[in-house]
C-alpha cells in the first residue's frame, strides 16, 4: 500500500478493531524494506559500514564468545539473512555489532542532569521501542570517551 492510499483510508483503517497494531506492522514492514525514509547514498551501503566496523578491530578478535568455545570465527560480511534487503543493506550477525557497543575502559559514566541519552537494557520497553526520555544522561565528554 502506498502512502497516498493509506491517507485516503486513513478513517476507515483507524475504526477497524485492531487498526493500531496493524498501522505499526505496516509501518515496520515498510521500515524493513527500506522505504520509510528515501536512501541516501552518502551513507555509503551496508557493506562499507560492517568493512570500517571490521577495519576498526584488531584482526585476530572473534567475536560472540566464539574463542571460549572453540568455534571457527563467522565472517560479518556473509552472513545467510531469512529474507530479501534492499541492495545496499547487508545481513550480518547480531553478536558481531553487539561486540562493538562496550564500554571499553569499564567505567560507568556519571549521570548528568543534562546530557547525551546513556541507553541501557533497562530503556528497552517490550513493544520495541526505547525509552529515551527516562534514559540516564552523561556528558558530551563521556559520550566521546
Amino acid at each position: 500500500m502506498n502512502a497516498e492510499r493509506l491517507l485516503a483510508l486513513f478513517e476507515r483503517i483507524a475504526d477497524m478493531p485492531d487498526a493500531v497494531p496493524r498501522l505499526r506492522q505496516l509501518i515496520l514492514e515498510v521500515a524493513y524494506r527500506g522505504k520509510l525514509l528515501p536512501q541516501q547514498q552518502q551513507e555509503g551501503t551496508g557493506e562499507s559500514l560492517l568493512k570500517a566496523i571490521l577495519t576498526a578491530q584488531p584482526t585476530d578478535r572473534r567475536f560472540g564468545g566464539r574463542i571460549k568455545q572453540g568455534k571457527a570465527n563467522l565472517d560479518p560480511l556473509n552472513c545467510p539473512g531469512p529474507s530479501q534487503i534492499p541492495s545496499t543493506w547487508r545481513w550480518s550477525y547480531l553478536d558481531f555489532l553487539c561486540e562493538q557497543i562496550s564500554d571499553v575502559d569499564h567505567k560507568m559514566p556519571k549521570a548528568v542532569a543534562d546530557g547525551v541519552p546513556f541507553i541501557s537494557a533497562r530503556d528497552l520497553k517490550d513493544d520495541g521501542s526505547i525509552d529515551f526520555e527516562n534514559a540516564k544522561r552523561i556528558s558530551e565528554e563521556d559520550f566521546q570517551r
